[in-house]
């Protein structure tokens, strides 16, 4: 009987192995559970049983947040912006036209239909992702809401344009990654090489910097590591933040689609930096001076290759296109007009070349969607140490308390014989009939055993920190730190300067100042210091003792004189209350003088200029707000729903670590605004009392920090959540909550388990007219979901 029993027992001890192996086996994975709770800032937290579920989960939040903005990115990425944005049957829009032409001569679509070369787990993700989005549009649809939440805005019909185009599906949230990181690596062009002599010309896309900050847990009063991120990104649109817990890991952070851009990531702490774009992307190409297809290779002239693409137009007919590349990629300023150029410039971004790798896009993508479910920042490095596929530098902290800081951002420099030296001229366009110009045969190899990424772990300050600067400045405290021996200038170029906000970082950290995530906000997140404002009114103050005799003797007007003594009593801070800053803000708009250094003295006639521009300036502020004494945030500030929160912060002509305004991305057609909303409208009364006042809608919309510690996760964050937009969320109760988080320097506490976050429930959800539930269940089947996107191929 005995016997019996044991083997009894056995036999179901079998069974439930059986069953464990049955479960794990792709394809044969039970339903799984996903839950989506929402919390007092409509912050989406979902709980998963897998990835594969959260990745369904995460899907639908953003459906739910911003489903016609996600379609509006597809379609630019896949060059369909006049197939459905054309407006009039007389008139082609060429600026839709030019981004179609761009996005399809690129291929990013075309690329992306690699994606089922992918790895399983990733392509389950991104199917999985597809699905959740892909549902909640079906479900608005057969609820009824579906045209009550995509109503008309600005003359587009966005119900229309979503049912147009159709469900999404993994290529085209493939192409849509592509495009943003290919897109994002050449706003520094010159004119003329953006210019056109033909039918297509590169769009500049507007790029943005970003701050980062690594700190050992030996400096931090909570004996674990601090991780914060500063990425500037726009104010106006959804930033599409969200929680996702699955056994064993708790994922906090902003996402593009399902792909995770900063904050914290299973186990590691992720902040970026974007260098400024590597224009070795770009290659100048001679062109024959009789026939302009042919273009130069070593001593030779060989053909450019041709391919006709078709433009769909609504309203209109389909308008064929004929690209031209050479063997570096798509030449845009072609083909040419009458007064052609001698160059053309070829287009090859990093990762887009499957010249130089037949997998990079697929590589890349791999990086992308495994980053947040990593355990050590040893992972990331293996991860990511190959530059090939990115633009950014990564400052990290893991739960064990290790820092490190990777510098991936610089695609490998091409030279050659151009520069013997090896020091890379990032900013020029490479000569592309150099046969020694080839990653191939240029200095950097593909497995050169030589190279190395500048890599930092842990080092003995305790602090990595970024600002868009040099691997040396990121680590060290020296007053002028060295390059090190070991880094290549084909990495890294010869110099890079640091910003203001990376100069400031420098300070704090190396003081030793920041010492808990009380000390990030207060010292750092939220730091309105302008230090050329500084440098200028120090100046200023030993140019009055140098010539005091002189400019005493001048007959200067009480407003001229009360403005001088504002601007050298001010403290050179952007916040609200400062009226310095005001003052500041618009003499540098009409000044001719530059920022003056550290410990500079200005000439007499430097002084005078000052003197001669400050009256301009009293009259500007008297135009725009009738006194010359005007606090900032009189100045400064956001417009939500007619009302007006003011904001600290800088702007892009006086920088400061917390950067409020940054000027805005245009739609479809619109041009590009400036920061100052009322210079290009002057005539326009219905916005006429916005002269000269900054209506901020882009910068410093993702400030996040980090406590990477297993046992007690703390993270903050302050952004413009998907409800932000009172255009598109009408009814929203969160329209406000971000901005006046901003305008007195708070920031957001994030509920990281199933407990908190019930203690911080949506107390909205649930309201007629509000635009998602406090609470939503489903039950998925990972491997059903794949077969959706897959059955058919």
């Amino acid at each position: 009987m005995r016997h019996h029993t044991t083997m009894r027992l056995i036999f179901i001890m079998l069974l439930a192995v059986c069953f464990t192996c049955a479960w794990a086996r792709p394809g044969l994975a039970a339903k799984q559970n996903v839950e989506i709770l929402r919390d007092k800032y409509a912050i989406p937290h979902i709980f998963a049983d897998s990835p594969d579920a959260a990745m369904y989960g995460l899907g639908r939040a953003e459906a739910e947040d911003g489903a016609y903005d996600y379609v509006f990115s597809i379609i630019r990425a896949r060059g369909r912006l006049s197939e459905f944005y054309q407006q009039s049957a007389d008139m082609l829009n060429m600026d839709l036209v030019q981004n179609d032409i761009q996005s399809q001569a690129l291929g990013y679509y075309e690329l992306a239909g690699q994606w089922r070369s992918l790895p399983e787990d990733i392509q389950t993700q991104l199917c999985a992702f597809a699905a959740g989005f892909n549902d909640y549009i079906e479900q608005t649809k057969a609820s009824g809401a579906f045209d009550k939440r995509y109503f008309a805005i600005g003359g587009v019909d966005r119900g229309d344009v979503i049912r147009g185009f159709g469900p999404i599906t993994p290529q085209d949230i493939v192409a849509l990654d592509l495009y943003i990181n290919g897109e994002g690596a050449l706003s520094n062009m010159t004119d003329e090489e953006l210019g056109t002599q033909g039918q297509a010309s590169y769009e500049r896309i507007k790029q943005h910097g970003s701050n980062a900050m690594g700190i050992g847990p030996d400096l931090v009063r909570e004996h674990a590591s601090i991780v914060y991120g500063d990425l500037h990104n726009p104010w106006t649109g959804a930033q599409h933040l969200a929680h996702m817990e699955t056994p064993g890991k708790t994922v906090f952070g902003l996402f593009s689609g399902p792909f995770f851009a900063a904050g914290r990531g299973g186990h590691v702490g992720v902040a970026f930096t974007r260098n400024k774009p590597d224009a070795a992307d770009v290659f100048m190409e001679k062109i024959h001076p009789d026939k302009f297809d042919m273009y130069q290779v070593g001593d030779e002239w060989v053909p450019m290759q041709r391919k006709t693409i078709s433009i769909k137009i609504r309203h209109m007919k389909d308008l064929p296109v004929t690209l031209f590349y050479t063997r570096h990629g798509w030449v845009w300023n072609y083909p040419p007009g009458p007064e052609r150029s001698e160059y053309g410039y070829a287009l090859q971004v990093s990762v887009l070349d499957t010249a130089m790798d037949l997998d990079a896009p697929i590589k890349y993508i791999t990086k992308r969607l495994r980053l947040p479910w990593l355990d050590s920042v040893y992972d990331h490095y293996h991860l990511n140490r190959e530059p090939l596929y990115s633009m950014r530098n990564f400052v990290l902290g893991d739960d064990y308390g290790n820092i490190s800081y990777l510098w991936v951002g610089r695609v490998p420099v091409r030279h050659g014989d151009i520069n013997p030296l090896h020091k890379a001229d990032s900013s020029a366009p490479v000569p592309g009939w150099s046969l020694l110009n080839e990653w191939t045969n240029g200095v950097w190899m593909l497995g050169d055993p030589d190279y190395q990424l500048p890599y930092y772990l842990n080092p003995r300050g305790g602090v990595v920190r970024s600002a868009n600067d040099a691997p040396w400045y990121a680590t060290e405290c020296d007053h002028d730190p060295k390059r090190p021996g070991w880094i290549p200038f084909h990495v890294v170029p010869e110099r890079v300067d640091s910003s203001a906000r990376g100069l400031l970082m420098r300070e704090l950290s190396c003081s030793r100042s920041i010492r808990s995530l009380d000390d990030v906000r207060a010292k750092l997140a939220f730091n309105t210091l302008s230090i050329e404002s500084l440098h200028f009114i120090q100046a200023l103050k030993r140019g009055w003792q140098m010539y005091a005799q002189d400019l005493g003797a001048l007959k200067l007007s009480d407003d001229v004189k009360r403005l001088d003594r504002m601007l050298r009593d001010w403290n050179a801070r952007a916040d609200i209350d400062q009226p310095g800053m005001t003052a500041m803000f618009i003499l540098r708009r009409n000044t001719s003088l530059p920022w003056f250094p550290e410990n500079y003295t200005p000439t007499l006639n430097e002084m005078l200029i000052y003197l001669n521009e400050l009256k301009i300036t009293a009259d500007n502020l008297r135009v725009f707000y009738k006194d010359i004494q005007v606090p900032w945030g009189d100045a400064h500030f956001m417009i939500i729903n007619g009302r007006r929160i003011p904001l600290p912060g800088g702007t892009t002509n006086i920088q400061t670590p917390f950067m409020a305004s940054m000027g805005s991305f245009p739609e479809p057609g619109e041009v590009q605004r400036d920061e100052v909303f009322g210079d290009n409208r002057a005539y326009d009364e219905k916005h006429k009392d916005l002269r000269g006042r900054v209506v901020c809608d882009f910068g410093s919309s993702f400030i996040h920090a980090h406590i990477m510690d297993s046992r007690n996760p703390v993270s903050y964050a302050i952004t413009p959540q998907g409800q932000i937009d009172a255009v598109a969320f009408p009814n929203s109760p969160h329209i406000f909550q971000q901005a006046e988080l901003f305008s007195t320097g708070q920031w957001m506490r994030i509920p990281l388990t199933r407990k908190e976050v019930a203690l911080n429930l949506d107390p909205w959800g649930d309201d007629p007219g509000h635009e998602h539930p406090t609470r939503t269940s489903f039950s998925v089947d990972p491997a059903a979901l794949f077969k959706q996107f897959t059955s058919s191929n």
